[in-house]
C-alpha cells in the first residue's frame, strides 16, 4: 500500500512537472499598440506590419494588439505621458505635436529646413539619438522614426516668386507655418481642417499650408486651383515601447521587436512617397484642369531664407534646440 502511495505521488508529480513545462512553454505575452489614425492609414498599416512580423520571429511567443482610430480615447499631445504611465505599451504618436512636452520635436517642422524625400530620412537619421534620450526621460524606447508628407501651398492664385504672396490669408496650422505667413507678407488664420473648404468658397482664405493627403481627404483642390510644391513642413511620427514593457519581454522578444521595428521603419520610407503619388494623381483625375506648379530655384531659394530668419528665431528662443539644429544644418552641408 505504501508503495503504491508513493508511486501515486511520483506520478501525481511528474504529471504536474510537465503540465508546468507545458504553461511555460505556450506563456505568450501579448501588447498593446496604439494608433489614433484609421486602418487605412499607412502609419496603422506600419503597425500592422511590425505585429505580423513580430509574431512570426517569435513563434507567437509576442504578439502585438494594435488598435486604431483612437478608439481608447487618448489623443495625440498626450501620448507621450499616456506610455510613459503604462496605459499603453506601445503607441505611434506624431512627433511634432509633442513640443509642450519637448522642444526639440519642433525642430524638424521649421519652415523651408527639409528640402525632399532624402532630406527628410537625413533628418530621421540625425534626430534619432536626441528623440532616443527623450524617451528614455518619459520611460520609454524609440523604436521607429517615419517621415510625414510634406505641406504646400493650396491656392487660388497663381505665384510665381514670393512678392506675389505678399497680402494672402493663408490658414495655417501651428506657429512656426504662422511666422513664415508673416514673414512673406501673408496674414496667417487658424482654421480647423474640417473648416477649410467653407473658409475657401466664402473668400476668407485665400491659401492653405496642406499636404496632399489633407487636400484629397478634404476636397479643397475643388476650391482651389493652383499646388506650389513648396514643401513648407514635414512633420514624423515616432513609435515607442513602454520601458517597463519591453524589460518584461525575452531577449530574444527584444531582438524580435527590435527588427520587425527596423523593417516596418524602411518600409515606411517607400509607403510615405507612395501615398503622396496615389493622392496627386486622384486630384489630377477628379480635376483634370487643377495645377501642379514648378518651383523655381530662385523662388526657393527667397522662400528658404524667409524660413531661416523663422529657424534662427526659434533656435535662439530654445537653445535646447541648437544642437540638434546645427547637427541637421552640418548633415546637409548647409
Amino acid at each position: 500500500m505504501k508503495r503504491f502511495s508513493r508511486l501515486g505521488v511520483l506520478l501525481v508529480a511528474a504529471f504536474l512537472a510537465v503540465t508546468a513545462f507545458g504553461t511555460v512553454a505556450s506563456a505568450k505575452t501579448t501588447l498593446t499598440a496604439h494608433s489614433v489614425y484609421s486602418d487605412a492609414h499607412y502609419q496603422v498599416q506600419g503597425l500592422k506590419m511590425m505585429a505580423e512580423r513580430v509574431k512570426e520571429l517569435t513563434g507567437g511567443s509576442l504578439e502585438l494588439n494594435v488598435i486604431s482610430g483612437g478608439a481608447l480615447g487618448y489623443k495625440g499631445p498626450d501620448l507621450l505621458r499616456v506610455v510613459k504611465e503604462g496605459q499603453l505599451d506601445i503607441s505611434e504618436i506624431v512627433s511634432t505635436g509633442l513640443t509642450g512636452n519637448n522642444q526639440i520635436f519642433g525642430v524638424r517642422s521649421l519652415p523651408m529646413l527639409i528640402n525632399g524625400w532624402d532630406e527628410a530620412e537625413l533628418f530621421n537619421k540625425v534626430a534619432r539619438p536626441y528623440y532616443e534620450t527623450i524617451c528614455d526621460e518619459w520611460n520609454q524606447k524609440l523604436l521607429v522614426v517615419s517621415s510625414w508628407p510634406f505641406a504646400d501651398l493650396w491656392t487660388t492664385k497663381p505665384a510665381e516668386k514670393a512678392a506675389d504672396l505678399k497680402g494672402l490669408k493663408v490658414r495655417t496650422y501651428d506657429r512656426s507655418g504662422a511666422l513664415f505667413v508673416e514673414a512673406f507678407g501673408g496674414t496667417p488664420l487658424a482654421l480647423p481642417l474640417a473648416e477649410l473648404y467653407t473658409a475657401f468658397s466664402t473668400g476668407l482664405v485665400h491659401a492653405t499650408i496642406s499636404s496632399a493627403v489633407s487636400a484629397r481627404e478634404s476636397n479643397i483642390y475643388e476650391v482651389t486651383k493652383y499646388c506650389i510644391p513648396v514643401q513648407v513642413t514635414t512633420s514624423s511620427s515616432i513609435t515607442t515601447i513602454n520601458k517597463d514593457s519591453w524589460n518584461k519581454l525575452t531577449a530574444a522578444e527584444q531582438e524580435a521587436l527590435t527588427q520587425a521595428a527596423a523593417e516596418t521603419e524602411a518600409w515606411l520610407v517607400g509607403r510615405v512617397r507612395e501615398v503622396v503619388d496615389e493622392d496627386m494623381g486622384a486630384i489630377k483625375a477628379k480635376k483634370p484642369d487643377f495645377q501642379f506648379a514648378e518651383l523655381s530655384p530662385e523662388f526657393r531659394a527667397e522662400l528658404e531664407a524667409m524660413g531661416a530668419k523663422v529657424a534662427a528665431e526659434f533656435v535662439e528662443k530654445n537653445p535646447e534646440t541648437k544642437p540638434l539644429y546645427d547637427a541637421f544644418m552640418s548633415a546637409k552641408g548647409k
